[in-house]
């Protein structure tokens, strides 16, 4: 599956949208796969640039051997990997996470983003976990967004990027090229800057 996102993805950018693939990647991947060998040959197979490639991992990951996940990921990152924490706020090891792995993005779990605009206590949350994340340079993703309403107070909050129904319901990999096609054409913000990338 990691061979098969970066090859879709190269092709995206090939036709002029040259977007980040995120690729959850499991505790048992990680820990017991040759993670390393897998992703060097993802990239050479696919020749998607490194750059374009993020590995998201849950705290689950990370809770378990960290020595050998840490290394992993130092290795990774100095290769020019980038990673997301996703599902934050469900584990137990949150601020941990931070502050030792050093990830590109932090995702908040939907199970936050639902009671925005409806329930102060989800809002005050959002609002820490995107105040924290960004004293630290991490951008912050919002999951299952799927109203205006979460949509505005994400925004209001500081939020960098969202994603879920609100915007589309997931799409096979031959689904995408025409939805960003069709994104661009109705002025979405998809950036058309492949030839800078290759």
């Amino acid at each position: 599956m990691l061979a098969e996102a970066c090859r879709h993805a190269y092709g995206w950018a090939l036709s002029g949208y040259p977007l980040p693939i995120s690729v959850n990647v499991s505790a048992m991947q990680f820990l017991r796969g040759n993670i390393l060998g897998q992703v060097h040959a993802a990239l050479r197979g696919s020749r998607l640039p490194v750059h374009l490639l993020e590995m998201e991992i849950t705290e689950s990951v990370l809770m378990n051997r960290a020595g050998e996940v840490m290394d992993t990921l130092a290795q990774l990152r100095g290769e020019g990997v980038s990673f997301a924490i996703g599902d934050f706020g469900t584990g137990f090891s949150n601020m941990a996470c931070l502050r030792e792995y050093q990830s590109h993005k932090l995702k908040i779990d939907q199970s936050f983003i639902r009671g925005l605009g409806q329930d102060e206590k989800s809002h005050q949350i959002v609002s820490a976990i995107v105040g924290l994340a960004h004293s630290m340079d991490i951008l912050v993703v919002a999951e299952g967004v799927e109203t205006v309403g979460q949509l505005r107070a994400l925004g209001e909050l500081g939020c960098n990027i969202a994603q879920g129904y609100y915007y589309a319901k997931p799409l096979s990999a031959g689904e995408v090229l025409p939805f960003l096609n069709k994104a661009s054409e109705r002025g979405f913000m998809v950036e058309r800057v492949a030839e800078e990338l290759f």
